[in-house]
């Protein structure tokens, strides 16, 4: 039995990335699966592991539990000489350059799109918001700032094949699994703007590449295997508890929009 458990679900990027960690790093995890579209992961039981509601969480044993995707990575680096390659925690130099890609990804890329399928999404289709109109407006605006950083970081990087070079390091897995999540929302909701590698053809190369890896073809496979009940949870099971939990800002919502949402 695995010393290690990996709480979320396959939807989640974040979920999916800290897996493909472990998986290229040939560590063997149990997985406890934590929905973030019914509440569960708000739930007492998940909140022990992680008191910040989000997934994933990953349970190390006795020894340590971590939460955020990029945490676990940086964690497994440290602790598991098999993860060091995609995080080299003995140089200073490599982790600062890993580290500015990251965080250029997470805040200047994954903000903004993250925030581009909440309101152009979640509000209209899964939280049935009134806000078609302003859903509209806030995608097309969000569409551009996210699509001119990718081109910004392309530019600056000049993926051959990976950002850094031959071999994948934690940043490339991020930036993958941003472009697969946005795959994968297009394919839940029908809307083709959200799959942001096809609108490039270096993105495209760069998921392919990352794409083909024996790790990522399996935790591909297993996003898979729960989409279809994602996508249950998210239209049926979804709606009512965020809505409460974002009921109290209706006012400004409607304040904000004009109309009643």
């Amino acid at each position: 039995m695995s010393e290690r458990t990996l709480l979320g679900a396959w939807i989640s990027p974040y979920f999916s990335l800290a897996a493909q960690i472990l998986r290229e790093s040939e560590l063997d995890f149990a997985y406890v699966r934590v929905s973030p579209f019914t509440g569960e992961s708000r739930g007492a039981s998940h909140l022990a592991h992680n008191p910040l509601g989000k997934v994933p969480a990953l349970i190390d044993g006795t020894d340590a539990t971590v939460s955020e995707s990029l945490a676990i990575g940086r964690y497994l680096a440290r602790a598991y000489p098999s993860a060091r390659g995609f995080y080299p925690s003995d140089s200073a130099a490599a982790c600062a350059r890993i580290d500015t890609l990251c965080d250029y990804i997470n805040f200047s890329i994954g903000g903004p799109f993250f925030t581009w399928f909440v309101v152009g999404a979640h509000f209209p289709i899964a939280w049935r918001f009134g806000t078609q109109r302003e859903s509209a407006i806030s995608s097309q605006w969000a569409g551009m700032l996210v699509n001119g950083e990718l081109g910004r970081l392309l530019d600056a990087c000049q993926p051959s094949p990976c950002l850094l070079g031959d071999a994948p390091v934690l940043a490339d897995f991020q930036l993958f699994y941003i472009l697969e999540h946005g795959r994968a929302m297009a394919r839940l909701v029908g809307d083709p703007s959200f799959d942001l590698a096809a609108r490039d053809e270096r993105l495209d190369a760069f998921y392919a590449h990352i794409a083909a890896r024996p790790a990522t073809q399996w935790v591909l496979g297993q996003r898979e295997t729960e989409f279809e009940e994602s996508r249950r949870e998210y239209f049926e099971e979804m709606e009512p508890g965020f809505r409460a939990m974002i009921e109290g800002t209706r006012p400004f919502l409607e304040m904000m929009f004009g109309h009643p949402v």
